[in-house]
């Protein structure tokens, strides 16, 4: 019989100050966040020591705990049982001192409990430059904490196309064309400027409605190319010298130049002297359409009145994209590029991980995971930071190197199987996701990600108040449920090198080997043992090769043994 000793200690960190800890346990879940969490005991520290334990500013914990056997590195029924320790970094979140015990009770997790306490403190929404869902966690993880993720997940990249070969002016104005007016004309413009080194300019007599159409051709009409039934949207920042409306629309022809139905447009703004503001536009193309024109409308100015047109953006789809061009400067997670000459061509950006950008604007008083969490969702991907304060990006394809070997003969102390539809991890075959926010015109949206397995028979439905990031999140859902329904709990003797995502192999009485992975694992103090939860459990024949000894090659098999004979 094999003898294991546990020991177990605690200090606070920076500088480091021994605490007597007396019990408690910890755990690491897959499913939590955050991660890590945990409670321990200790005794009453020196006065100095207990003032330090302030969870108000985040001091940190280091927590140890080991196993070594008494008959260390002896091959015990075909399993060797090397010693196991594993030491937790952690903030601690509460702090409870019962004097009459001589005993402090702390209230410990990982780090994103700090990201949950992190919120956006501002007067105004923060928008991203760009619709990289990848650099949206970069960036708040660096803004909140100053850290950067290992990033161990499948990263997608989506090509956007801007369809304005001249979208600021840079170089010349072609492409813009004056319609009505009297002395309209338009014209590059190096003083006023959102970005780049020019503006196009709107110069104009007054006294009469015009418009500026941004089109390769007016006459004979031609267009950008569209295809009926997609979305577009165009937009534009502007400015004016002088107080005064505008608007802009969309305008679809077919392949004769003859205009569909009337322009989609917009109400009109109140323009300023000293800022840029966005006009946004977007329409289905109609039946028949081939070609569109954005249209810029100011609004019958009087003389004198110059209007300013910088990074105008026309491409597929219905969400308004930030701005850019071939010229845009390129970023670790977004690349862009002129298709052909530069500021006579379509532009490219290629975005890694890329998300609705409504769901990357960040609204002041929203804390920093709340803002990820539908980010995370989207793209299928979950951030957590470990033990070891590493922040980890994961997909649903990671798993953690070794095997978690549980059995009567080696460490099980008792072991509950349970199937339900009701508990057992709230077991579930489909998903729908409600996502309901108001626009910054005031306006409530609402949009929905669905998924399902054939013959569904239970709903999970979830409701998000945050813009919808795009689909993707009720599949990751649904995927990550697969295996849930049964939970199989085993107790063992704690072993250290245990954690989520790792593969379980259990041998209980009166049951098939059953094989999966590691959801939680949650190490009790005071009784040197662990509990473990699983998923995607799979009974197993004895005889399975997945159930050979580490190390063991086929090759080593011997000779007439065959895949239906073999036994481990």
């Amino acid at each position: 019989m094999t003898l294991s000793i546990h020991t177990y200690s605690a200090k606070l960190t920076t500088p480091d100050a021994p605490l007597s800890i007396k019990g408690g346990s910890i755990t690491l879940d897959e499913g939590w966040s955050p991660y890590v969490r945990g409670t321990i005991t200790i005794a009453i520290p020196a006065l100095a020591t207990l003032a330090r334990l302030d969870p108000r500013t985040n001091p940190r914990l280091s927590v140890s705990a080991g196993c070594t056997f008494q008959w260390n590195g002896v091959d015990l029924n075909g399993f060797y049982l090397p010693p196991t320790s594993r030491t937790f970094n952690v903030v601690l979140r509460e702090r409870t001192v019962d004097h009459v015990a001589g005993e402090v009770t702390l209230t410990l997790a990982s780090d994103e409990a700090l990201l949950q306490d992190y919120a956006l403190v501002a007067t105004a929404p923060f928008e991203r430059p760009d619709p990289s869902g990848l650099a949206a966690i970069k960036a708040v993880l660096t803004m909140a904490l100053g850290v950067t993720p290992v990033v161990a997940a499948a990263i997608t990249t989506k090509t956007l196309t801007n369809m304005l070969p001249n979208p600021g002016g840079e170089t010349n104005v072609a492409g813009f064309v004056t319609a009505g007016g009297n002395g309209v004309a338009v014209g590059r413009n190096s003083s006023v400027r959102r970005t780049g080194t020019a503006s196009v300019a709107v110069y104009t007599d007054g006294g009469a409605s015009m418009a500026v159409i941004i089109a390769p051709n007016v006459n004979p009409i031609s267009g950008h190319v569209v295809t009926p039934g997609k979305s577009y949207t165009f937009s534009a920042y502007s400015q004016a010298n002088k107080q005064y409306f505008a608007s802009v629309a969309l305008r679809f022809h077919d392949v004769s130049g003859t205009m569909i139905g009337g322009d989609v447009a917009t109400e009109k703004k109140l323009l300023t002297t000293d800022s840029w503001q966005r006009f946004t536009v977007s329409a289905v193309a109609p039946p028949g359409a081939v070609y569109c024109w954005p249209i810029y409308y100011p609004d019958t100015p009087p003389a004198g009145v110059t209007y300013f047109l910088d990074d105008l953006m026309l491409h597929e789809g219905s969400s308004p994209l930030p701005a850019f061009s071939g010229a845009t400067a390129s970023t670790p997670d977004v690349t862009y590029s002129w298709v052909g000459t530069a500021n006579a061509s379509m532009s490219r950006a290629a975005v890694k991980a890329y998300v609705d950008p409504a769901a990357t604007v960040w609204k002041p008083g929203m804390t920093a995971w709340d803002y990820l969490e539908p980010i995370l969702s989207s793209l299928q991907m979950r951030l957590f930071c470990d033990e070891s304060r590493v922040w980890r990006l994961v997909d649903s394809s990671y798993v953690v190197a070794g095997s978690l070997r549980i059995s009567e003969a080696r460490n099980l102390v008792n072991a509950a199987d349970q199937i339900s539809r009701a508990g057992a991890g709230e077991w579930y075959d489909a998903v729908v996701i409600e996502y309901t926010w108001t626009e910054a015109d005031g306006a409530t949206r609402t949009a929905y990600d669905a998924a399902s397995v054939p013959g569904f028979t239970k709903v999970l439905s979830l409701k998000y108040d945050t813009p919808y990031p795009g689909p993707g999140a009720a599949d990751y859902i649904l995927k990550r449920a697969q295996g849930k329904g049964r939970l199989l709990t085993p107790t063992a003797i704690s072993d250290y090198s245990a954690q989520p995502g790792m593969e379980l192999v259990g041998t209980f009485p009166n049951s098939p080997v059953s094989t999966g992975y590691v959801t939680a694992v949650t190490w009790s103090f005071e009784d040197d043992e662990m509990d473990v939860t699983s998923r995607g459990l799979t009974d197993t024949p004895l005889t399975a090769w997945a159930l050979a000894p580490v190390g063991r090659r086929w090759q080593d098999i011997a000779a007439g043994v065959k895949w239906n004979t073999y036994t481990p």
